[in-house]
């Protein structure tokens, strides 16, 4: 499972919609177009359209087909909180499970990518791990020459987006410790077992776009009825 990346967070969505209304391109039961967009702009619009059993977002942030039930507005609603707030609109997206439903998804960005960050992480945590074990059978300045290694050899490298890059460095870093006759460090092979991916920006968008959409259109149609 993916984790929410530390770079898109909810607040950054409603900033980019702060100004957007909302116009209902067509509405027939379940057969709908609604646009999303700041009035003489197209920066950061997005249409919801749905048929029977189908529901695409679309727009200048992404596209993404969802099929699942027939109602895909019903679907989507995930909790009736208002998602007027960061941290309410966090709660109303389940981006994993979403993510199943998924029929066809943007090209330009997938619903996933490897993510340099949770590697590194995972590095460093394997790394000091074997360090704390071995810690009075090593020397301060191997263990600097060690951290900066892997800082040169890894860390600071630019990885292709599915990883395939970091999977040839990191299976060939090894270190060479001099005193205590230490075996060489390299990391463990069920490394790659484990996933380094995060969603990606546009994906969490349009799901954030999704959840917020429909409770836009969920309070425009109560107002109309009281």
């Amino acid at each position: 499972m993916a984790i929410f990346p530390e770079a898109l967070q909810a607040d950054e969505f409603l900033r980019d919609v702060a100004h957007h209304q909302m116009t209902i391109i067509r509405e027939d039961e379940m057969y709908r177009h609604i646009r999303f967009k700041r009035p003489g702009e197209n920066a950061y619009y997005f249409d919801l359209v749905t048929w029977p059993g189908n529901l695409v977002v679309t727009g200048d942030c992404g596209n993404y087909h969802f099929a699942r039930e027939r109602d895909m507005f019903g679907f989507f609603r995930t909790t009736r909180e208002r998602a007027s707030k960061p941290e309410e609109l966090r709660r109303c997206i389940n981006p994993d499970y979403w993510g199943e439903k998924a029929q066809a998804v943007d090209k330009q960005s997938p619903i996933e990518e490897f993510s340099a960050e949770r590697l590194g992480a995972e590095l460093k945590r394997e790394m000091l791990s074997w360090l704390r074990e071995r810690w009075f059978l090593t020397e301060k300045e191997e263990r600097r020459r060690f951290w900066n290694d892997l800082h040169t050899y890894i860390l600071s490298e630019e990885f292709d987006p599915g990883g395939y890059r970091a999977y040839d460095l990191v299976s060939q870093f090894s270190f060479s410790f001099e005193s205590h006759s230490l075996k060489d460090f390299r990391f463990s092979p069920d490394l790659w077992e484990r996933s380094f991916t995060d969603y990606t920006h546009q994906y969490l968008w349009c799901c954030y776009a999704i959840a917020w959409g429909i409770q836009q259109y969920d309070e425009f149609k109560k107002g109309q009825s009281t």
